[in-house]
């Protein structure tokens, strides 16, 4: 993967969270309008969970700048992307969240994907790059 091709790859992700925390923030109603189940209530919880998904779109924005020095940022976030894809699927498999919000969370797989890749690719320059 070149390094434009990672740039795009997490200011990508980072605009997909973006995208997540206006999707989910409560006070604009787009959960429940779509119909997704569990759609966020105004809890402090959520607030919390929304305010997570945000700040780790920051820092995936914080990536795109230079991977190579950020991976363990990227590595945190193919752990919470894939986290995001547990939990979810757990509460579809246990019918507490319906399709759509599974639906959602399919851009969650891609990326974990993707990151995964990235992190493999430049494993090597980064041992490398260690000394």
């Amino acid at each position: 993967m070149s390094a434009h091709q990672a740039r795009i790859l997490f200011r990508t992700a980072a605009l997909f969270n973006l995208a997540a925390v206006l999707l989910f923030l409560p006070a604009l109603g787009l959960a429940d309008r779509l119909a997704l189940r569990p759609a966020p209530a105004d809890t402090a919880f959520e607030h919390i969970a929304i305010a997570a998904i945000g700040l780790f779109g920051l820092g995936y924005w914080m990536a795109a700048g230079a991977p190579e020095r950020h991976r363990g940022i990227i590595q945190l976030g193919l752990a919470g992307k894939v986290a995001v894809v547990a939990i979810v699927i757990g509460h579809f498999l246990a019918g507490s969240a319906n399709g759509r919000l599974a639906g959602v969370v399919a851009g969650d797989v891609v990326f974990s994907v993707l990151f995964a890749r990235y992190l493999i690719l430049t494993r090597v320059e980064a041992r490398h790059g260690d000394g």
